[in-house]
């Protein structure tokens, strides 16, 4: 396959791997399962499009990740966001591993409320690798597995639920094996822009009235919107009222995925002023009403 690049780099979408321009074992859109990072040549750079998670089984790779040199072998896990550019890779001729590419929609449907745990990791401790032993990769691998046999199953009905629900709970582990690797406190020596970045995700957390224009949540952290939103940008990649939709969005697709409460429930719920602009938010956002949304999240 032709690549069509910039500036050198390889942009692939989200849509090339469910399109089939990936050798992947599975792609639903949201989620993509690949056995083999060998496909890309070591010349190659990528800038990656969604979340990625690589689990080491075999053998050792090295490979650039933002031109901060990364080095794995067996039984250590790579966390990536999205958007991260990859170039320089080698392998060992022994090498194998597991891969899980995740949209930042479905990360925030999977894990809701302890999403913070995650970005956590990988954007306010930067996190990029992290080495497990032995048990907890066995406890991974046997997710791992089961995604295996479901993949196999092409033809079974709720495939894709199924294995939506697979990779929930996997994550949901995953990030359980975090709190125990990666520290919850902050250092002394932690930049002050990590500092308020993860206030700022604190507080959209816990609060549960989310919508809020950024100045509400800068007067709360006794800063100005525009700094907030600078500070968003250089730790993340995304701007503070980016952070705060995908928030209210996640949360929104919880209520009516999960939940019997009307509309008009919903948007109380949620803080919008009224049942006019919630509508409109949500064919913003998602390009159709809300009850059509609720019934295409139900299907």
């Amino acid at each position: 396959m032709k690549r069509i690049t910039k500036q050198g780099i390889w942009k692939p979408a989200i849509g090339d791997v469910s399109d089939g321009q990936f050798n992947v074992d599975y792609a639903d859109g949201d989620v993509f399962i690949v056995d083999n990072l060998k496909d890309l040549s070591k010349s190659e750079t990528v800038q990656l499009p969604t979340n990625i998670i690589i689990l080491c089984t075999q053998g050792r790779m090295q490979m650039d990740v933002n031109g901060k040199t990364l080095s794995v072998k067996k039984f250590d896990i790579i966390m990536c966001p999205p958007n991260v550019i990859v170039s320089n890779q080698l392998f060992s001729t022994d090498f194998e591993c597991k891969i899980i590419g995740l949209t930042d929609k479905i990360v925030q449907s999977f894990l809701h409320n302890n999403v913070t745990v995650w970005n956590q990791t990988v954007y306010i401790n930067k996190v990029s690798t992290i080495s497990i032993d032995e048990s907890d990769s066995i406890f991974i691998d046997h997710f791992y597995e089961l995604l295996r046999l479901t993949m196999k199953n092409s033809e079974r009905p709720f495939r894709k639920e199924m294995m939506q629900s697979i990779i929930s709970c996997a994550l949901m582990g995953l990030c359980s094996l975090l709190a125990n690797y990666i520290p919850v406190e902050i250092k002394s020596d932690t930049p002050r822009k990590d500092i308020v970045f993860r206030n700022f995700l604190q507080l959209l957390t816990k609060n549960e009235v989310k919508r809020h224009p950024v100045e509400f949540y800068a007067k709360e952290l006794h800063l100005s919107p525009k700094y907030l939103s600078l500070i968003c940008k250089r730790s993340s990649g995304k701007t503070a009222l980016e952070w705060i939709d995908e928030y209210v969005l996640e949360d929104v697709r919880y209520y009516l995925r999960n939940t019997d409460y009307s509309i008009k429930e919903i948007a109380d719920t949620l803080g919008f002023p009224n049942l006019s602009f919630f509508g409109k938010y949500i064919k913003r956002h998602f390009g159709i009403p809300p009850k059509n949304y609720r019934i295409q999240l139900r299907q």
